[in-house]
């Protein structure tokens, strides 16, 4: 983070000056991503990949954003990140991640460097071992660890660990290369069966539409008058039926009209009824004699 501070319009240059601090700010979030960097290496070593993978990318993106993508610790980190991708099998996002960083580092560090030359086989691996890896593809792996090999037999030795671990994935990386034009064969002949297929498909529901086309021409060419007549007698019978559940519909919504309308006037006869009783039993009747 730097404040502009003038312009000279003479040479168009800006003089720029750090605020207040910043040295120390910066060496303590580098202090920071460095201790979040130990933290994910351990939680590799404990086999808890997803965890050191999200803490390994806020560890690049830190670097990335404070020292720039061209710094020694971005291009750690960087690798880091793909180590845990590779682990992962996302193989595409650790190359897309290191075809960028690796013409860097070599730039910038020199082909001899381990950091480059670990980059540099993460990256050849990680692009042999993507799904759809083409020809090319798997040319450009092999020829990678080839270089990567006899420049880590160089500068390491061949009893190296990653100088070891380099010659297995170009044996695998060369033998993938050989399987490649067989494999490629074999998809497209998969590819063409299925195309086959398809087609075959498509010709039998063209040839069913065809015979179904053909059958209802024949039933209308057999078509005869006693046909016509049959039909019109259908038509007249499910006329007359749908009439006659007409008029029942009609009955019964009568009938319950009639009964919602006469059910006041049944509970007003009741009602009277009731009055009635009650007038015979408690107030007409005569009053019980004297007791003696």
């Amino acid at each position: 983070m730097y404040v502009d501070n003038t312009y000279d319009a003479a040479t168009g240059v800006y003089s720029w000056t750090e605020p207040p601090g910043w040295a120390a700010q910066q060496k303590a979030e580098q202090k920071r991503l460095a201790a979040s960097a130990e933290d994910a290496l351990w939680l590799k070593r404990a086999n808890h990949i997803e965890d050191a993978l999200r803490l390994e990318r806020d560890v690049y993106f830190g670097f990335l954003k404070l020292l720039g993508e061209e710094h020694r610790d971005t291009f750690s980190a960087a690798n880091n990140y793909a180590e845990s991708l590779f682990r992962l099998q996302r193989f595409e996002e650790a190359k897309t991640l290191l075809r960028k960083a690796v013409p860097m580092v070599r730039r910038l560090l020199g082909n001899d460097n381990y950091l480059t030359l670990k980059m540099r086989w993460n990256y050849a691996r990680a692009v042999y071992r993507a799904d759809g890896a083409t020809l090319d593809d798997l040319r450009e792996a092999v020829t990678t660890l080839e270089d990567t090999e006899r420049t880590g037999r160089r500068v390491l030795g061949g009893a190296h660990p990653l100088t070891t671990a380099v010659e297995r994935d170009l044996r695998g990386a060369r033998a993938a290369l050989r399987l490649a034009p067989r494999i490629e064969r074999e998809r497209r002949a998969a590819v063409e069966r299925e195309r086959q297929a398809a087609e075959r498909r498509f010709l039998e529901r063209c040839l069913a539409a065809e015979r179904q086309a053909a059958e209802r021409q024949r039933q209308a060419e057999a078509w005869t008058p006693a046909d016509d007549e049959e039909l019109a007698a259908l038509r007249l019978k499910a006329a007359r039926h749908e009439r006659e559940k007409a008029a029942a519909e009609r009955r019964r919504e009568e009938a319950a009209r009639r009964q919602r309308e006469e059910a006041p006037r049944r509970q007003r006869e009741e009602a009277a009824a009731a009055a009635r009783r009650y007038q015979e039993l408690f107030v007409a009747a005569p009053p019980p004699p004297p007791l003696r």
